[in-house]
């Protein structure tokens, strides 16, 4: 309420004073002058488009997916032995009760003897069961650690890449933005998406050829 009453107040006094609505337009060109815009230089990066184009995400996407994969194929693996054994043990178990109530075992001791062991098996599938959640558990943890790894190992080369690409101090500040977020509008001008893709790309592809001959150097020492 009070903001909305100062604005009424304000618009009244303009209303009401030709001078004083003849200096607010001079003070609105003042501020909003083209001139004024290089006070504070700012840049904009899209991070949906650079995760999609910067081939050090990509590949640590690949790398996050097949994981994954590994993961989910360890576990299904796991899992499927399991079934299998519970479906036996469940076989067992209405077989022993079969046999139980038809008198078909040739002793007593013979009917607590199987009894007793499938007790045992009862507690070694209760415990590999927990084991696999705890396998389930462990491996997301690793999941997640090597996410939170390959983001920070990525944020490092963007900001690294960044103070050379600023090198001459054109920018003061460099932003990041998503599609569906609270940038409503930017000027094509300040958006470096980009420059910066190529130039993160074209880094990524020297290191990457470095590290080949550097590779091809040790493999060599190690012939000879």
């Amino acid at each position: 309420m009070l903001a909305f009453a100062t604005i009424m107040t304000t618009a009244l006094t303009a209303c009401g004073s030709k001078d004083s609505k003849d200096a607010e337009t001079k003070t609105a060109e003042i501020i909003y002058s083209p001139e004024n815009v290089s006070v504070l230089p700012i840049a904009y990066i899209n991070k949906d488009s650079l995760f999609r184009a910067y081939q050090f995400a990509i590949d640590a996407q690949k790398l996050l997916d097949q994981q994954q994969e590994a993961a989910e194929k360890k576990l299904d693996q796991r899992a499927g032995t399991f079934q299998s054994q519970l479906n036996k043990f469940q076989n067992e178990v209405a077989d022993f009760q079969r046999k139980l109530q038809n008198n078909a075992f040739l002793s007593q001791d013979r009917a607590e003897r199987e009894q007793q062991r499938l007790a045992q098996e009862e507690q070694r599938l209760a415990k590999e069961q927990q084991n696999i959640e705890q396998l389930r558990s462990q491996l997301a943890q690793e999941i997640i650690g090597q996410n939170q790894e390959l983001s920070f190992q990525m944020r490092d080369s963007i900001e690294t890449y960044l103070k050379v690409f600023n090198a001459d101090h054109r920018y003061q500040l460099i932003l990041t933005y998503e599609n569906g977020d609270d940038v409503l509008y930017l000027q094509p001008e300040i958006d470096i998406t980009a420059q910066v893709i190529d130039g993160l790309n074209a880094r990524m592809g020297i290191k990457k050829a470095e590290n080949r001959e550097v590779t091809a150097a040790t493999d060599s020492t190690k012939a000879e």
